[in-house]
Parts: C-alpha cells; sequence; structure tokens
C-alpha cells in the first residue's frame, strides 16, 4: 500500500511529472505525480 502527502516543496501548478517526482525523492519519498484536477504534487512512498 502506497501513502500519499502533497508535496512541501513544490512550487506553483503540477504540468510534468519529472520535476514533481524530483522534488519528491529530495522529500524522502519514492515516487512523485501530479493530480489530475488541482494539478497539485503528490508524493508517494510505500507505508
Amino acid at each position: 500500500k502506497d501513502c500519499k502527502r502533497e508535496s512541501n516543496t513544490f512550487p506553483g501548478i503540477c504540468i510534468t511529472k519529472p520535476p514533481c517526482r524530483k522534488a519528491c525523492i529530495r522529500e524522502k519519498f519514492t515516487d512523485g505525480h501530479c493530480s489530475k484536477i488541482l494539478r497539485r504534487c503528490l508524493c508517494t512512498k510505500p507505508c
């Protein structure tokens, strides 16, 4: 199961995955993606 949390460091609107993923990895998560509706950067890691 993955835990999901919005990135604390990603600035602005999330359009492409790579910069969001990079921010998430810096925050000790394993991956990150953009939310579809609100375009937020969401970080994921195994719980």
